[in-house]
């Protein structure tokens, strides 16, 4: 919790401090934070074959390859990067959730 609340005041700064830095940026920026989480999270109330590893591969590629695009494309005014950033981090995810699955097994 101490972690969170020191990421969210670090982006609340950032807002005042970091000229250029508005409000459209820091809602795209905590779109992608969300983006990478949504999609496995909805998958795991209705899906039985997801597993941690879809999960992790997903929302963490997600992470470390999203928030740093959606930074540049922020300080570059780039508004298609940072929509085709969110569509791709949301495909992305999505693909590594049912590439990692659980086999079904089947019954004799």
């Amino acid at each position: 919790m101490i972690v969170i609340g020191l990421v969210g005041l670090a982006l609340a700064y950032g807002v005042e401090l970091i000229p250029g830095f508005g409000l459209k940026y820091l809602w795209w920026f905590l779109n992608t934070a969300g983006a990478c989480l949504v999609f496995p999270l909805v998958l795991s109330l209705f899906w039985d074959r997801l597993t941690a590893r879809g999960i992790l591969m997903g929302s963490g590629v997600g992470l470390i390859v999203g928030l740093p695009l959606v930074i540049y494309a922020s300080i570059a005014k780039n508004d298609v990067l940072l929509a085709a950033t969110n569509v791709g981090i949301l495909a992305f995810s999505a693909l590594s959730c049912v590439l990692f699955a659980k086999r079904k097994q089947e019954h004799a």
